[in-house]
């Protein structure tokens, strides 16, 4: 099957917009908030890519089951690695690994950013389940509804409670969320739209990106007091931007001579979703993404830059190329 390189760009982006979200965060300014606020479809970009390959293939048990133990694996080693360090620089206990591993699946701790995974397993789990509904309407049609009656209940919560989605159900269980991009991404994948009308994308997409970040703040600002982007993932807003923005990515035509770098920078997403792990952590504990906008945007730039770039020299090597790309264990189990 010939390589889509669109969807490749797509994933590069998802990297980049969860970067935005951990450097600009939600105690700037306005203007900063607005920046942290372009990082929200990264994430569910993430999700609908998946489903987008996942879904389009029936694959056997076996073959899923591999892809959530290499997970499992991974999260396992990293823990391991981390829980070493902390050993290591604070004294720590060996029991301390056990502890950073468990923490993972409650979104907490030093690897709390992994939830991701777990998420992602747990979609992959009930994948055989999907692949019965995933042409049925009223099934993807009735989670948009779901999921936008979730995010209304936000307004409800906050206002009786003092609370949001966010402070029940931590990110991994939101599945409802997850499944509904999931499917999105097959939905996508099947629509044949070839317009290839790039002009008439860029606009519209300029368009709902200043609507949708200024729509986040006064919601966020207003009406739940709570900033964080994960609230908006339910929204049918931000849903519609990020089906823009995908349409504009897929009608973009891609010259060859950047394939190649292309599909490097696309494998180096995952490291460069690891790796930020310490680096987040410095710039956080130096304080350094709250001084000022000009600062947050600088650091941006360097970490996004320096991010890439290590991640691809790691996929030089081979042993760590089957780490970074979830290919731990062989697929024969």
């Amino acid at each position: 099957m010939e390589r889509n390189y669109n969807l490749d760009i797509l994933r590069i982006i998802a990297a980049i917009c969860i970067l935005a979200l951990h450097i600009f965060g939600v105690k700037g300014g306005y203007f900063n908030t607005l920046i942290y606020y372009i990082g929200t479809p990264g994430i569910p970009l993430f999700f609908l890519i998946s489903g987008y390959n996942m879904l389009s293939k029936k694959r056997n048990f076996k073959e899923i089951l591999y892809k959530i133990l290499n997970i499992y694996v991974f999260l396992a080693v990293l823990s391991a690695i981390t829980g070493i360090i902390y050993i290591i620089i604070k004294g720590k206990s060996l029991i301390y690994i056990i502890d950073i591993f468990n923490n993972i699946f409650m979104q907490k701790g030093s690897l709390a950013i992994m939830w991701f995974m777990v998420a992602l397993s747990i979609i992959y789990l009930i994948t055989p389940a999907l692949y019965k509904i995933k042409d049925n309407k009223k099934v993807f049609y009735g989670l948009i509804l779901l999921s936008s009656i979730i995010f209304t209940s936000n307004f409800f919560l906050n206002k009786y409670y003092g609370k949001t989605i966010k402070d029940l159900i931590i990110q991994p269980l939101r599945i409802w969320t997850w499944i509904t991009y999931y499917i999105m991404g097959y939905k996508l994948r099947k629509d044949k739209n070839n317009s290839k009308k790039i002009n008439k994308y860029i606009y519209i997409f300029i368009l709902i990106s200043i609507i949708s970040t200024n729509y986040e703040f006064f919601i966020g600002k207003y009406l739940i007091s709570n900033f964080y982007a994960e609230i908006f993932y339910d929204s049918l807003i931000i849903k519609i931007w990020i089906l823009t923005l995908y349409y504009l990515i897929m009608n973009f035509k891609i010259n060859e001579k950047y394939d190649k770098i292309i599909v490097k920078l696309s494998k180096a997403t995952f490291g460069v979703y690891v790796f930020q792990i310490p680096v987040i952590k410095i710039i956080y504990h130096l304080k350094l993404n709250r001084i000022n906008i000009g600062i947050n945007i600088l650091l941006f730039l360097i970490v996004t830059a320096t991010l890439f770039i290590f991640s691809c020299l790691i996929n030089k090597n081979k042993f760590l190329n089957k780490i970074f790309n979830l290919k731990i264990l062989k697929e024969k189990i």
